[in-house]
C-alpha cells in the first residue's frame, strides 16, 4: 500500500460534526451548526474539534497526528474525497493544520518529519517546503487552540444544515433527520441532553418503522434520512462524521 510502515488506524471517538443541531421539543432545525460547544464560522466550512489530552503524540513539541476522514492510498495521487488532515505543534502553544495533499504530485504526506511516499518532497513543520521536488507549501487551515485542551479546525467544504421533526410510527416516537451525505464518509447521530453537554452517540434506523441497530452509515452522494426513537422530551442531535487517526 505505501513505502514507509502501515500506520494504526484508531478510531477517536469523537467529535467531527458539521451539521446544525435539532430540537427535540420543537422538531425545528436550528440556525447554527455546533460541535459540542463550537460554532461554525460560516455554511461551508465545518469544525474539527480535537482535544489534547486525547493524542500523545501533541503533548511535545514538533510532532504531529495524521487525520482521515476516508481510505486513501498513499501513493495514488489522490484521496476521495477528502486528504488527510495533519495536526502538528510546534514549539510553546503554536499549531498548524495542513492539508496532507502533497503539491508536487498529489501523494499523501505522512507526518512531520518523514518525506513524501512518492518522490521524497519534505515539508517544514508549518507545511512550509524543506526541500522538493514539491513546488510550493502545503494548504493550510484555521486552527485555534482555547489555551487548555481543545484545538479546532476548520476544514472548508464541509459545512451544510440538516432537517429534524418528530414523528409517530408503529416502533413509537421517534426523531427523523435528514441530511446531505458525501461519498467515502461514514456518519453517526450524536444526542445531547443540553448545549453544555457531551454528545453520547445513539442507535437509529434507515426507515421509519425499521429496527434502530445502526451505528453508522455510509454516504452516498445524496440525502439520507435516519430515524432515532425518542428516549426524552428535551435534547439536541447531531450529525458526525467518524475520524481515524492514520
Amino acid at each position: 500500500m505505501n513505502t514507509y510502515p502501515r500506520p494504526t488506524r484508531r478510531q477517536f471517538v469523537k467529535l467531527f460534526a458539521f451539521g446544525v443541531a435539532s430540537s427535540v421539543l420543537s422538531g425545528r432545525g436550528l440556525h447554527e451548526m455546533i460541535i459540542g460547544e463550537a460554532h461554525a464560522a460560516d455554511s461551508a466550512n465545518g469544525l474539527l474539534t480535537l482535544k489534547l489530552s486525547t493524542f500523545t503524540a501533541l503533548q511535545s513539541a514538533n510532532s504531529s497526528i495524521r487525520l482521515a476522514l476516508n481510505s486513501f492510498n498513499p501513493t495514488a495521487g489522490f484521496a476521495t474525497p477528502y486528504y488527510p488532515i495533519l495536526v502538528s505543534r510546534s514549539t510553546g502553544n503554536q499549531f498548524y493544520a495542513l492539508s496532507a495533499q502533497c503539491t508536487h504530485a498529489g501523494c499523501v504526506v505522512p507526518t512531520f518529519g518523514s518525506p513524501c511516499p512518492c518522490h521524497g518532497s519534505m515539508y517544514n513543520i508549518d507545511g512550509t517546503v524543506a526541500f522538493g521536488p514539491a513546488p510550493s507549501a502545503l494548504t493550510s487551515y484555521p486552527i485555534t487552540y482555547d489555551g487548555d485542551n481543545l484545538l479546532t479546525i476548520q476544514v472548508p467544504g464541509l459545512g451544510y444544515s440538516i432537517t429534524g421533526a418528530p414523528i409517530e410510527t408503529a416502533q413509537g416516537s421517534r426523531f427523523q433527520l435528514t441530511f446531505p451525505t458525501q461519498s467515502g464518509l461514514s456518519y453517526e447521530i450524536l444526542f445531547q441532553e443540553n448545549i453544555g453537554s457531551a454528545g453520547s452517540a445513539v442507535s437509529f434506523a434507515n426507515s421509519s418503522d425499521g429496527t434502530a441497530n445502526l451505528t453508522a452509515i455510509a454516504g452516498t452522494g445524496g440525502n439520507l434520512t435516519v430515524y432515532v426513537p425518542r428516549s426524552t422530551a428535551k435534547g439536541f442531535y447531531t450529525v458526525n462524521v467518524k475520524v481515524t487517526q492514520a
